[in-house]
């Protein structure tokens, strides 16, 4: 399922987390400013390396962290960099896929009949 990443700063705290509704999540942590979200089907495994990059920054047991500049400009480095690569998703999925194989495939049969084979056939006649 589809959810968001999201880092929002309030103060000198960072709140990173995953959601499944951006807007309720701004409501609930007002004023707090939206810096950086990801769209992703994994944004638990998004959260937790984060949460691993960010461990000596985070509040015990919270998902708030007091993250310098610095760390704050590569949080939002680190997600924008994985929402555009979004791991490469392939133009070709299902039907699609298997359709295009099979059109690839006959394509493919009848130019090597029609350049390889016919003219060796000839050539032996």
């Amino acid at each position: 399922m589809t959810s968001y990443v999201c880092l929002i700063r309030n103060k000198d705290l960072c709140f990173i987390d995953s959601t499944n509704s951006l807007e309720n999540i701004q409501k609930s942590l007002s004023p707090g400013e939206l810096i950086s979200y990801l769209k992703s089907d994994n944004s638990e495994v998004v959260c937790s390396n984060i949460y691993k990059m960010y461990s000596e920054a985070r509040l015990p047991k919270s998902n708030y962290f007091r993250l310098n500049k610095s760390q704050i400009s590569d949080c939002k480095k680190l997600l924008e960099k994985v929402d555009s690569n979004n791991y490469f998703q392939p133009i070709f999925k299902g039907a699609i896929l298997y359709f295009s194989y099979l059109i690839s495939w006959f394509l493919l049969s009848f130019l090597i009949i029609e350049l390889v084979v016919n003219p060796v056939l000839e050539n032996l006649m």
